[in-house]
């Protein structure tokens, strides 16, 4: 026959169950920070090589080779923007979790403890700190928005040549773009 749960193992249980769960939270947030790092290294790596053809492209003046090139980095800069986007939300969700968790922590602590006292046998529920900082800047839930702002940065620095021209009328000039404009019934003029 099972001993009749006492105030202190029921405390306990509850913390471990609470602690599992938090542990499962964490490891689940550092994937999805890993995840977000993983594939926005190689976007900008393969940013880098779609730089390095558009580069050669000029050297040899062939503008609607540029303008296809123009095309994949637009391409890699919504996907980058895309998969920031998302990741944005996971982190954001398990942040949520993790919050709840903590609170149910402060919820019930008070109903299987006897006193404070019994509180100091454990440590703080999310380990680290007992109240962990929040609002600052430097925190890994704002990656992703570091990588949003990146993405546009990237690709005004890209386009501004193509930027420059629509903003002085000189895009049909430029070719590609401007064909294809036309072709879609877009005027500039």
């Amino acid at each position: 026959m099972a001993e009749p749960m006492t105030t202190g193992t029921r405390a306990e249980a509850l913390y471990d169950r609470i602690r599992a769960q938090i542990e499962h939270e964490n490891d689940l947030y550092n994937h999805r920070i890993v995840w977000l790092i993983t594939m926005q290294a190689f976007l900008f790596a393969t940013t880098g090589l779609v730089v390095q053809a558009k580069l050669g492209l000029k050297a040899s003046n062939l503008s609607q080779g540029a303008f296809i090139v123009d095309g994949f980095s637009v391409l890699l800069s919504i996907v980058g923007i895309m998969v920031a986007l998302i990741a944005d939300q996971l982190l954001t969700n398990s942040r949520r979790a993790l919050n709840l968790l903590r609170k149910t922590w402060e919820d019930r602590k008070d109903r299987v403890l006897n006193s404070e006292a019994d509180l100091d046998l454990f440590p703080p529920i999310s380990g680290g700190e007992a109240n962990p900082r929040t609002g600052t800047i430097l925190r890994s839930g704002n990656l992703p928005k570091l990588f949003v702002l990146s993405w546009v940065v990237v690709e005004l620095i890209l386009l501004s040549d193509r930027l420059g021209a629509l903003a002085d009328g000189r895009l049909f000039a430029m070719g590609g773009f401007g064909t294809l404009a036309t072709v879609i019934g877009l005027n500039f003029h």
